[in-house]
C-alpha cells in the first residue's frame, strides 16, 4: 500500500509531457569552430539543444567558405574538404557530413561554398537527448602534401539544423507536475 501513491505520483508527471509537432531548431556554429584549418586540423567541443527530443528526422549543416589545395612534391594537387561530424563516447563517430572537394587544379586551386549539407546516420537515438560533441575537421585527399604546400579551408560560417520533434510540458499540465514532484518529495521524506 505504501508504494501505491508513488506509482500515482510518477503517473502525474509523465502525463505532464507531451511531444509537440516536428520542428526545426537551429544551434549557431560559432566561436573557434570557425576560422582558417590546415589539413588535419580540427576543433571539437560539446553542444547541446536545449531540449530533449522524442523523435529526429533529420540533421543537416549550413555552412559557407572556401577550400584550397595544397601539392605534394610533384606538385600535383592535393585536394581537401571540411567534414562535421557528431561525436559520441569515447570518440564514437555517430553522424557525419561533408563539403565537396577543393579543386584540382594549378591555376584556381581554391573554391568557395555555401550549401546545407545533410549529416549521415544510421540512427538519431544518439542525440535525443539534444547533446552531442562537434567535431569540424579539415580532411585532407592524403597526406602526400609539402609542408610548404598543405591544404586548407576557412570556414566562415556554420550551423546545424535539426528537424524533430521534443518533448515539452503542456502549460495545463505544470500544476499536475509540481502536484507530482511534492508528492515524490513527500513520500521521500517520510521513508527517512
Amino acid at each position: 500500500m505504501k508504494q501505491a501513491p508513488l506509482y500515482v505520483v510518477v503517473l502525474l508527471v509523465l502525463c505532464g509531457l507531451t511531444s509537440a509537432n516536428a520542428d526545426v531548431y537551429t544551434f549557431p556554429i560559432t566561436g573557434d569552430w570557425l576560422g582558417v584549418y590546415d589539413a588535419n586540423e580540427y576543433w571539437q567541443a560539446p553542444m547541446d539543444f536545449g531540449k530533449q527530443f522524442s523523435s529526429i528526422q533529420s540533421v543537416s549543416v549550413s555552412w559557407s567558405g572556401t577550400v584550397t589545395s595544397g601539392y605534394d612534391d610533384f606538385l600535383i594537387p592535393v585536394r581537401g574538404r571540411f567534414a562535421c561530424l557528431l561525436i559520441e563516447d569515447a570518440n564514437v563517430v555517430m553522424a557525419l557530413a561533408y563539403t565537396s572537394w577543393s579543386p584540382q587544379s594549378y591555376s584556381f586551386p581554391t573554391a568557395s561554398f555555401n550549401t546545407q549539407t545533410a549529416l549521415t546516420t544510421n540512427s538519431w537515438s544518439f542525440l535525443t537527448d539534444g547533446r552531442s560533441d562537434l567535431r569540424i575537421y579539415y580532411e585532407p585527399e592524403n597526406n602526400d602534401y609539402t609542408s610548404s604546400d598543405v591544404p586548407w579551408g576557412n570556414l566562415e560560417s556554420a550551423s546545424l539544423i535539426l528537424s524533430g520533434t521534443a518533448i515539452v510540458p503542456e502549460p495545463g499540465s505544470l500544476p499536475s507536475m509540481a502536484l507530482g514532484l511534492a508528492g515524490l518529495a513527500a513520500a521521500f521524506r517520510r521513508r527517512t
